[in-house]
């Protein structure tokens, strides 16, 4: 047995890094956006808004402060003029630069980095579905923010956006949740503070309080669908 063991050794110590490789986020930097982004592409960042701890509770409950383990914000970018640029739904009433939006996250601290998603089926993102998911975005990202985080198309925000615009154009990206899914993974204390969070946001139901069997779906639920691929540094 004990002749064995450099070999098992060997073995447990290449499916470790394996593991590791495949888990750990890369960003893709700001000077390699003009040679690797393509229109289409997701992007993702962890925010410091206002919302962001309450995303990232409700994302995971093990959510660093601060740190890029779970994403609080994502939006579609677009090329237009030579400048890359972002549909976000988060109710600015204009749209930002990629740079303007990563800036803007930082909330005047140090930049967190940029990571992106892509569609791993190239030949089924056809100029077409491309044409549908941006229009659906541009649509979404025109409405009001969605304090209530409903599912109306009325209101919006960054990952509905996202969901839906790909929706639209018959590509499902992650299976959808409902808000309960999500509060069931917050601590009991947090439970009644995310609630109440939640509540506050019932105009944007129409007066209605939260529906637990709401449909919902978040940034880092996107970020982790098989169907996507990740756009890095080293990406060829």
């Amino acid at each position: 047995m004990t002749r064995h063991l450099p070999i098992l050794c060997s073995v447990l110590l290449a499916l470790v890094n394996l593991i590791s490789a495949e888990t750990v986020r890369k960003p893709l930097s700001a000077e390699n956006w003009s040679k690797k982004l393509r229109e289409g592409d997701i992007v993702f960042i962890r925010s410091r808004g206002d919302n962001s701890r309450l995303i990232a509770a409700l994302s995971s409950p093990n959510a660093g402060t601060d740190l890029d383990n779970v994403f609080t914000h994502c939006g579609i970018v677009f090329n237009e003029g030579g400048t890359w640029k972002v549909y976000e739904g988060a109710g600015r009433g204009k749209v930002l630069s990629l740079a303007q939006w990563q800036e803007s996250e930082a909330n005047g601290e140090v930049l967190h980095n940029v990571y992106v998603r892509r569609w791993s089926r190239g030949e089924e993102l056809t100029p077409k579905k491309l044409r549908i998911i941006l229009a659906t975005a541009a649509a979404l990202h025109c409405k009001p923010y969605d304090f209530g985080f409903s599912w109306t198309d009325r209101f919006s925000y960054c990952s509905k956006l996202v969901w839906k615009a790909y929706d639209a154009a018959g590509l499902t990206l992650a299976p959808l949740r409902t808000l309960k899914n999500y509060l069931d993974q917050l601590r009991p204390k947090e439970v009644q503070q995310a609630r109440d969070k939640l509540n506050n946001g019932r105009a944007f139901r129409d007066g209605r309080p939260i529906d637990p069997e709401e449909k919902a779906i978040s940034p880092e639920d996107i970020y982790k669908s098989d169907k996507l691929i990740s756009v890095t540094n080293e990406s060829s």
